[in-house]
């Protein structure tokens, strides 16, 4: 047996503090509720224009055996492959009616994750003046596609991302349609008083400077944790019951849209993650 030595405490405080640092991270996710309108601006990453929105994907379902819901990013977000889609798939082709009946609970949805600087939280005042990150999903992306590079390009474009008073806000107008969070009346706003934000130079260097790191807010979950994740959740095959509930997400994954798909019951451990757009 090796004895335990200075490396081994060293890669135990490194892993704490990459947890701990993951959490703090997953705490800047915006919280969104219906009946509110949301004032931000988007922010570029300007090291990395590339990585100014993350585009992932999450799959996740109420679990078989405990009742909760589980869920993580898919490994089909930087193109690698997916046990619990592929099962899908197969169940959707070859199984029985039962089987394809059942395995329509199991959710795939499409997400974006962006940099923003709050000016007004309605719901939480103290985000405001503060770079958060802003999770979204086809609504709101149809939106900022059309304003960035599409029909409404000629008035918004590049003051999407200026904070200057040339810039543009986004106003994010969370409705409730058929029980569930709609997003359509979001818009870009050119002008008004509201699009000043009073910043100088050094302010909006800082604000600049201080973006999230998008690409490493979620962690993805390994080809066999994903497919124990599916035996024990879904096949029902590994022992995990109601009087031993066990959340199979990473902290830093994140549940799908529940917009016509799902009901969210977060587990407390990862409640920040299901803070934030859906749609």
């Amino acid at each position: 047996m090796k004895k335990f030595n200075s490396s081994m405490f060293d890669s135990i405080k490194t892993a704490l503090a990459d947890s701990e640092s993951s959490v703090s991270t997953a705490n800047n996710i915006l919280r969104f509720q219906k009946g509110n309108i949301y004032t931000l601006r988007f922010l570029p990453n300007m090291q990395a224009p590339e990585e100014s929105f993350y585009h992932y994907y999450t799959v996740g379902w109420e679990s078989f055996a405990t009742g909760q819901y589980i869920y993580a990013v898919s490994p089909t977000s930087v193109g690698e492959r997916d046990p619990i889609l592929e099962a899908r798939f197969k169940l959707y082709k070859q199984g029985s009616d039962a089987d394809k009946e059942k395995i329509k609970n199991v959710k795939r949805a499409e997400k974006w994750l962006a940099n923003v600087y709050v000016i007004n939280d309605p719901v939480n005042p103290e985000n405001n003046g503060t770079n958060m990150m802003m999770r979204y999903g086809k609504q709101v992306d149809k939106i900022v596609r059309r304003a960035i590079d599409g029909e409404d390009s000629g008035e918004f474009g590049a003051r999407v991302f200026d904070l200057s008073s040339d810039g543009c806000n986004f106003k994010v107008d969370i409705e409730e349609q058929g029980g569930f969070p709609t997003y359509v009346s979001s818009r870009f706003i050119g002008g008004g008083k509201d699009n000043d934000l009073n910043l100088n130079e050094k302010q909006i260097e800082e604000i600049y400077g201080n973006v999230f790191d998008l690409k490493n807010v979620f962690s993805i979950k390994s080809f066999e944790e994903l497919e124990k994740m599916f035996s024990e959740h879904y096949l029902c095959e590994d022992g995990a019951t109601k009087d031993e509930p066990r959340n199979e997400a990473s902290a830093k994954s994140e549940k799908p849209a529940p917009a016509k798909e799902a009901k969210e019951e977060a587990d407390p451990t990862v409640k920040a993650l299901l803070a934030g757009m859906e749609d």
